[in-house]
């Protein structure tokens, strides 16, 4: 080899060996700063999921901060008319004192169903709630809907059952009041628990 060549290699290896120390320094003094904020972004996102959890598990009357007042307003005001009607349609000692406190809550053209369908029930039929979830749906802006897991304990004829129901009520401004305006309920589940 030539003296030559021999130098070429040498500088070579000089710039390569002095060319990986930069780029390893670089890099070690990049993770040591890059950390940091790389973890704050992680925990605000744990917070966040957090939060997102539990605001999706608990029925909260409080508005989240992105939205309106207004909105915050009518969910409330909706929140606390579905609290009045699903106390009023599972928990009752006749369906005329059911239907005394569901008409005032529910729109015109629901209550002309609902005298339809009045020789439906019977009056030995009790019944009042065990327990009682509600979730909020906010895709629904003109017409705002709840949806409500109700276990009741219902008594007819001296025999007592647990049912559990899916209620689903959509709701709709009339008479500058929110009044239901459509209902479905599901029946879940029930269960015999003596005669």
């Amino acid at each position: 080899m030539s003296k030559r060549k021999k130098v070429g290699i040498l500088i070579g290896l000089l710039f390569l060996i002095i060319g990986s120390g930069f780029t390893g320094y670089m890099l070690h003094e990049g993770q040591q700063e890059a950390p940091e904020p790389v973890q704050k972004t992680k925990q605000e996102k744990q917070k966040q999921t957090v939060i997102d959890v539990k605001g999706a598990n608990e029925t909260k009357e409080a508005a989240e901060p992105s939205v309106s007042e207004e909105t915050a307003t009518v969910a409330k005001e909706i929140r606390e008319v579905n609290e009045a009607l699903v106390n009023a349609y599972f928990s009752y000692s006749s369906v005329q004192e059911q239907f005394q406190h569901i008409m005032p809550l529910a729109t015109k053209s629901f209550q002309t169903k609902m005298q339809e369908a009045a020789g439906i029930g019977g009056e030995g039929v009790k019944s009042h709630i065990i327990k009682r979830q509600a979730f909020w749906n906010d895709d629904r802006t003109l017409h705002p809907e709840m949806t409500n897991l109700i276990t009741q304990r219902v008594a007819v004829n001296g025999s007592e059952y647990e049912q559990t129901s899916y209620m689903r009520i959509v709701f709709e401004k009339e008479e500058n009041q929110w009044k239901m305006a459509d209902m479905a309920i599901t029946l879940v589940g029930s269960t015999q628990k003596g005669s």
